[in-house]
């Protein structure tokens, strides 16, 4: 009787650990989740892509967009250099000329 009374009291210290633990990780997850989702209903575009680019280029008369398509021996040499796969073979920027 003795030895069933004390592993009934461990059962119930360890599931109210369980609960314990269960409720901070879901609590967690809420703040988290309240804190993206809080950032996101008050984000704004502050300045258009054509200001941006503006400003990044002022003393420029035009700005043209340019692509970039790497060969594969290219790929390689900077995947090598860089540690670290390209997810694309293209590349696209802006030049102010």
């Amino acid at each position: 009787m003795i030895r069933s009374t004390l592993d009934l009291d461990m059962c119930s210290r360890f599931f109210s650990i369980i609960k314990i633990q269960v409720s901070v990780i879901v609590l967690a997850f809420l703040i988290i989740n309240l804190f993206f989702v809080s950032n996101n209903l008050y984000a704004r575009v502050f300045i258009s892509k054509d200001e941006a680019l503006r400003l990044a280029f002022p003393d420029s008369d035009t700005i043209e967009k340019q692509s970039l398509f790497l060969s594969k021996t290219e790929v390689e040499s900077i995947e090598k250099l860089g540690r670290s796969k390209l997810d694309s073979r293209l590349f696209l920027f802006y030049v102010g000329k």
